[in-house]
């Protein structure tokens, strides 16, 4: 059965994503504009669960590519000007006449708060509703490679791309998931930091194979019981542990934070500090390893939740949001079961980011 968000649910869905998103996964201020747009024309957002789709359905993940643009990278745009605002309906549109197909819906392709407004957003303008789920279980991934689609054996390809500038392309193969993500992340360095990418074309019951369920739902509960415990003046924390089955795992002030922006990505690392403890975060995009005390700590796939210790609102490392002693709190959240298997921990197991932090001094 197709529900239909009301304008509250929007907003705590957005609220809630910003925990939920370690840190990635796209501005809440650009969501929150989109959300405002779409619900003052009396449109709104739907979502649907995946077993409400006929098994023929077609459906593709959807979402922005892009980060930290380097200084070089801005000279590529520098004489170029927008022509665009809408480079995810073009996107969707251009993989449709690829495939020679219309899609039924859309899915995440990450639970971030602007990824996850982008299905929406464009699901309100194409009439076509949401799966009520993400591709990558609840949580943001600095790779569209890293993706449960890629554990379930469901081709990236064909792919379109679009930029702001009138770009227009088809990847019809690549040699890898991970070629595939070079392929965007490229483009989108080209493009001032950010494309459009529509992705995965696929069945209803393909989709089913990959598809972590519920979780607009969950994202939705945690941003209106954070909002209903700040209001009633009460510590957010418990809130967030209870609805997401999390586990405090630290509390301390800001010692230090570093950003780089590169290659289509912002990383660095956090620096926390407590009475007795030390804990570092290191980040690409999103949070994915810690070490406490110089021990390695909670890593990916797991989430490791970053928020503001008074009020639960979620940090992100892309923003001046960590200046020194700030009081934070981290959590970490179990991942999905999907990425638990020996295929999962392939795609986004710590490892893969180890040739990144293995030279930084913890």
């Amino acid at each position: 059965m197709v529900h239909d968000l009301t304008y509250e649910e929007a907003y705590y869905l957005v609220e809630g994503a910003e925990i939920l998103g370690t840190g990635g996964g796209g501005d809440p201020i650009i969501a929150k504009k989109r959300i405002d747009e779409v619900y003052s024309d009396k449109k709104f957002f739907q979502i649907q669960d995946i077993t409400e789709f006929k098994p023929s359905d077609m459906i593709c993940i959807i979402g922005m590519v892009g980060g930290g643009v380097s200084s070089q990278d801005k000279i590529f745009v520098e004489n170029l000007s927008p022509s665009s605002n809408n480079v995810m309906v073009e996107a969707v549109k251009e993989l449709e006449q690829h495939i020679g197909a219309r899609f039924a819906g859309f899915v995440s392709t990450e639970m971030g708060p602007g990824n996850i407004v982008v299905p929406l957003w464009v699901g309100s303008l194409l009439n076509r509703v949401t799966v009520d789920g993400d591709m990558c279980g609840g949580r943001s991934k600095p790779m569209i490679s890293i993706s449960t689609s890629t554990v379930a054996g469901i081709s990236i390809t064909p792919l379109s791309i679009a930029s702001v500038y009138g770009d227009r392309m088809i990847l019809k193969e690549a040699i890898s998931d991970k070629r595939a993500e070079d392929i965007c992340r490229m483009i989108s360095r080209l493009s001032n930091g950010t494309v459009g990418v529509a992705r995965c074309p696929m069945t209803a019951s393909e989709c089913k194979k990959g598809i972590v369920s519920g979780t607009i739902s969950l994202a939705i509960q945690l941003g209106r019981e954070r909002n209903i415990a700040v209001k009633e003046t009460l510590d957010p924390l418990p809130v967030i542990e209870k609805v997401l089955n999390a586990k405090l795992i630290f509390t301390g002030v800001v010692e230090d934070f570093s950003r780089t922006e590169s290659g289509g990505f912002t990383s660095g690392t956090i620096i926390l500090k407590s009475k007795n403890q030390t804990l570092k975060i290191w980040y690409k995009n999103e949070y994915l390893l810690s070490w406490l005390n110089g021990n390695e700590f909670v890593s990916c796939p797991d989430s490791i939740l970053v928020v503001d210790r008074q009020t639960g609102r979620g940090l992100t490392p892309w923003k001046d949001e960590f200046r020194q002693d700030l009081e934070i709190a981290v959590l970490a959240k179990p991942s999905a079961p999907i990425w638990q298997s020996e295929e999962g921990l392939k795609v986004f197991g710590p490892q893969i980011f180890q040739p990144e932090w293995k030279y930084q001094s913890f």
